[in-house]
């Protein structure tokens, strides 16, 4: 991957995840409409960390865009994607496969209730591990994309700079 196609990775990968929040609203509403659970699993699923989650993905993506020709470090840039890649696409899809597994072995009496809460109590350590360690590094992305003394100048040697003293 080139650096100056480098903006492409994270603008593809928080598209994708709007795509997904968007189909998963859009899933609740035709869900709910076809079996009459419209209050509760709409009032449930769009509120405001819904709406807060896709106006900062769509921000990032707007950011990525404005900064794509500037990028200073291209492994923050990698690290702040793929931080954000595992924290909202692969950590719920693993979390949920993890208490379904643990749900289809559920007995009566069984203390599976504690262990699917230790579960997302877990997820939700590293979700957030994930996405303040992901985005101190957009923040360092955007403070040195936009510093004028990380802008590259022209380092080869001109015929008179040893005579310019």
């Amino acid at each position: 991957m080139r650096t100056k196609n480098l903006y492409l990775f994270p603008v593809i990968v928080f598209s994708v995840d709007l795509v997904k929040r968007v189909g998963i609203l859009l899933l609740a509403e035709s869900y709910s409409r076809a079996h009459a659970y419209k209050p509760v699993a709409i009032r449930g699923l769009i509120n405001g960390w819904t709406v807060a989650w896709s106006l900062l993905v769509v921000a990032e993506i707007i950011v990525y865009c404005l900064i794509r020709k500037r990028l200073y470090e291209r492994t923050w840039v990698l690290t702040h994607t793929w931080c954000s890649l595992v924290a909202f696409l692969v950590l719920p899809v693993v979390s949920f496969f993890i208490s379904n597994l643990i749900f289809a072995k559920r007995h009566p009496g069984d203390k599976s209730m504690v262990a699917i809460r230790t579960l997302f109590s877990i997820e939700t350590a590293f979700f957030w591990v994930l996405f303040i360690t992901g985005h101190l590094f957009f923040i360092f992305t955007i403070a040195k994309s936009f510093d004028k003394k990380s802008i590259m100048k022209n380092d080869t040697a001109g015929l008179l700079d040893e005579f310019l003293g």
